[in-house]
């Protein structure tokens, strides 16, 4: 029975040439023997320069048909091309002799074999074969988050189960956790009725640690079961590096959706003062957890504070569906002659075929323009801003701290089917906005 269908500084200018781009030997052979039958790597088999000139190629469309934005620049390339995620969210098809893991075919209605995917880290696939072993039999597990830390090689595994019960319920996954040393934190979430999305609600640890630490460089953070996370630590190192850099002298930041404190807590040792809002409470107690005393963490949705000036700059990490423009509207005045300067895209998904996919984009204090759907379908770029020459409300503005937005809208299918973005409750319309 098929499971059901899931419905350092930029050498350039904005108006520079496009740099050279050198790219990285890639360790391990592009190819992969699911391809072209499994969806998830498009580009799989391709040069990675060609990859990368795909991506840029799509976003330089995208941002052509609005004046007033810049020329992007060429996507800086990914450290590691293969074996770099560290995250899998994929649905299960449980027989008593074997299980499947993989994302849909093409038609939908089938879920592929895939467990030896060559995008997956090493460590992850080897810790896959015990935990399907395990699974055999269990017909109400619908599909498997599983996350690996290269920090500590600490595994976190979250199913998703038929009605929240886990086949067995505690003492099957303290077996488990014996099967496979490494796994210290299992949870059980409450999966889709109609099996249209992968990954359950309300996730709820059932065996082993709550959470597993993680680290980007020299910052440590807490993950909880089912909080988005970069899914390649190296890469998220130059994301992270783009983003402090572009926030040059900014002494107060305000950094907004801000998960398990990814940014903030990064920026702790260079600033005076961080300011980061989150709504999920898992992340907020990560986040908390972590957090040294110039770092504040306020558990809130972005759209309902008040977002009054005495920041210096911004960081904004939204869920896939972007920044809510009256929240835009309302940072343009809290943060000292704000201005959106330079987007700045880096490669977080090689051998996926289209850029992180972006919603808005205009400089703060004016309406931004909506980008069309062919900015991107699929995660492959992450975008920050970056301190240039010229803003993009046009020239003779003052030269104002950065807006920096590292992170826009991802497609339903990736975000889903290989973890790549991470997954709010929708928000209802907010009351008057709180002061900070």
């Amino acid at each position: 029975m098929n499971p059901h269908k899931p419905p350092s500084k930029p050498p350039s200018s904005p108006s520079s040439p496009a740099p050279v781009v050198a790219v990285a030997a890639v360790a391990e052979p592009s190819r992969c023997r699911h391809h072209p039958r499994c969806p998830g790597c498009p580009l799989m088999g391709r040069d990675y320069a060609e990859q990368l000139q795909t991506k840029h190629a799509r976003v330089r469309r995208a941002f052509g048909r609005f004046g007033h934005l810049p020329a992007p620049p060429a996507p800086l390339p990914a450290p590691r091309q293969m074996a770099y995620r560290h995250r899998l969210k994929l649905p299960l098809h449980v027989m008593n002799d074997h299980v499947s893991i993989g994302l849909y075919d093409r038609a939908g209605r089938t879920v592929l074999d895939t467990p030896d995917c060559p995008v997956l880290d090493s460590g992850l696939r080897e810790s896959l074969q015990p935990i399907l072993g395990w699974l055999r039999g269990k017909r109400g597990v619908h599909s498997l988050d599983l996350r690996r830390s290269e920090a500590t090689g600490e595994l976190q595994a979250v199913f998703a189960c038929k009605g929240g019960e886990l086949p067995g319920g505690a003492r099957a996954a303290r077996a488990l956790a014996q099967a496979v040393p490494k796994l210290r934190s299992i949870a059980v979430s409450r999966a889709d009725p109609e099996g249209r999305r992968v990954i359950g609600d309300a996730p709820r640890v059932i065996a082993g640690r709550a959470h597993i630490e993680e680290a980007i460089g020299a910052t440590r953070y807490r993950i909880y079961p089912g909080a988005f996370f970069q899914v390649d630590p190296a890469s998220a190192v130059g994301l992270h590096k783009l983003v402090k850099d572009g926030l040059g002298g900014a002494r107060r930041v305000l950094d907004l959706y801000a998960g398990v404190g990814a940014y903030a807590l990064m920026l702790a040792g260079s600033v005076e003062k961080v300011v980061a809002i989150e709504e999920v409470p898992a992340a907020v107690e990560a986040a908390r957890a972590m957090a040294p005393r110039n770092v504040e963490v306020i558990g809130s949705k972005v759209e309902d504070q008040n977002l009054e000036g005495r920041f210096d700059a911004a960081v904004l990490n939204p869920a896939r569906r972007g920044a809510d423009p009256k929240t835009l509207e309302r940072l343009a005045r809290a943060v000292s002659a704000p201005g959106l300067r330079l987007l700045w895209p880096r490669d977080l998904g090689p051998r996926s075929g289209h850029p992180r996919r972006l919603r808005h984009a205009g400089p703060l204090g004016h309406p931004p323009g909506p980008l069309p759907p062919d900015a991107g379908d699929r995660d492959g770029c992450g975008l920050g801003a970056w301190p240039g020459d010229q803003g993009l409300g046009g020239e003779g503005r003052p030269r104002p701290r950065p807006l920096v937005w590292p992170a826009f809208r991802r497609h339903r299918q990736t975000a889903e089917g290989l973890g790549a973005g991470r997954r709010r409750g929708e928000r209802a319309p907010s009351g008057a906005p709180r002061p900070l």
